[in-house]
């Protein structure tokens, strides 16, 4: 990229922080961040943090600070499902005051729309690639109405790209929810259903880094699917956590998560199998993932919150 100003929509939240890092590596690009957040941490202290999230889109910010590049991973997330409906009917219509203004503003900028794999839905065979039919499940079901404005303005005027991660690997959301703090309590690994589901797996950094470098290098209009990893079974990746931590792995059937309190959007997340491919086999074919393996990958990320428990039961 030139010199661009470049606005993070949902910088604090888990991949937008590690997304402001990879961005801010080019020094000619000013990283302008929206937030909620009143102290963000002095990881966004050399960059311009205007706290508010979508209050702070406005024409004097727009001229002040106008963006070559819009990455918006803002979402209003909520713990239940038909709360998960609610909120995404106030991502919908802060996502149309968005489009109103960037057209009212006659801008050419590239908006860059961090969704998720869920959207594809399961697979019974092979894997999905960008040109796959939506199929929602899980979250998705609830978050997609959101995401309807964007594709409708990309059939009509706007630059829009749409991004959709796998699973996303690293010290906090899905896995420490639904791995890290069941080993911690029971002492072993689990694994959701029968485990034969299939599992594409990005490292936290490399799923910010491909987004940055898809921004960059991918033509207009184009999606990318992120991951790092081919596919694995949950099963198999259950038994790789537990040979990390030294422990068993153990099944987890419907009625036990049901039991455990895990809503019907988090089951069906867990259990639907969605591998992922890409028609941007040049892109991936140069792209060099921070770890070698899968083995190596959760062994880091089990080490961080390893660290993270020891640092909070020396606080305790």
């Amino acid at each position: 990229m030139d010199r661009n100003n470049i606005w993070i929509l949902g910088a604090t939240g888990f991949i937008g922080r590690a997304l402001t890092q990879q961005l801010a590596q080019n020094k000619a690009n000013r990283v302008v961040l929206f937030g909620h957040k009143t102290l963000p941490g002095a990881a966004f202290e050399p960059h311009i943090y205007l706290q508010g999230g979508f209050s702070n889109i406005t024409k004097e910010t727009y001229q002040r600070y106008p963006p070559a590049h819009i990455f918006h991973l803002a979402r209003f997330a909520a713990p239940l499902p038909f709360l998960r409906f609610i909120s995404s009917k106030f991502g919908k219509k802060s996502n149309l005051q968005l489009i109103d203004f960037l057209r009212n503003e006659n801008s050419t900028t590239r908006l860059h729309y961090v969704s998720g794999s869920l959207m594809y839905g399961a697979t019974t065979s092979g894997s999905h690639n960008e040109t796959a039919a939506l199929n929602p499940v899980g979250f998705a079901k609830a978050y997609v109405a959101a995401e309807l404005p964007f594709m409708q303005a990309r059939k009509q005027d706007l630059s829009v790209s749409f991004y959709r991660p796998g699973w996303i690997l690293g010290p906090d959301s899905w896995f420490k929810t639904f791995f890290w703090r069941p080993f911690c309590k029971t002492g072993k690994v689990p694994y959701y259903g029968d485990g034969s589901q299939l599992m594409s797996l990005v490292s936290l950094h490399d799923c910010a880094a491909i987004i940055a470098r898809g921004a960059e290098h991918l033509p207009l209009n184009e999606d990318l699917n992120v991951f790092a990893k081919p596919p694995i079974t949950q099963k198999e990746f259950s038994e790789k956590v537990a040979q990390s931590l030294g422990c068993e792995s153990y099944s987890v059937d419907l009625e036990q998560m049901k039991k455990l309190g895990i809503d019907r959007h988090a089951i069906e997340a867990l259990t639907t199998s969605i591998p992922l491919s890409s028609k941007h086999g040049d892109f991936y074919n140069s792209f060099r993932p921070e770890y070698k393996s899968v083995e190596e990958l959760i062994g880091n990320v089990c080490v961080q919150l390893q660290k993270q428990n020891e640092v909070f039961l020396s606080g305790a």
